[in-house]
């Protein structure tokens, strides 16, 4: 699949624990989640992070994710509706 989308160079990509999804995170500091049997972007999240967003994670049921930013600031969305459901500042070590 080719996911065109992000303004920057990507940081990071991971699968949905369903398989059909992907999450990439990107130095244009947003993350987005496609659907790679049709290269569609689900879900964009470009007013998250100030800063580069680095890393990104799944839960195990596919319902949260957690992004990373070059600022210790950990951010967890619930992919059902796209909203940030809580944050950690300061995050390091």
């Amino acid at each position: 699949a080719h996911l065109k989308g992000h303004k920057a160079r990507l940081c990071s990509i991971t699968f949905h624990p369903m398989g059909r999804h992907v999450a990439t995170t990107s130095f244009d500091h947003t993350w987005r989640l496609w659907d790679v049997e049709t290269s569609t972007q689900l879900l964009l999240q470009d007013g998250g992070h100030v800063r580069e967003t680095y890393g990104i994670g799944m839960h195990p049921d596919g319902s949260l994710c957690a992004t990373t930013v070059f600022g210790s600031v950990v951010q967890v969305w619930d992919l059902r509706c796209g909203k940030s459901v809580c944050h950690f500042l300061e995050h390091a070590k």
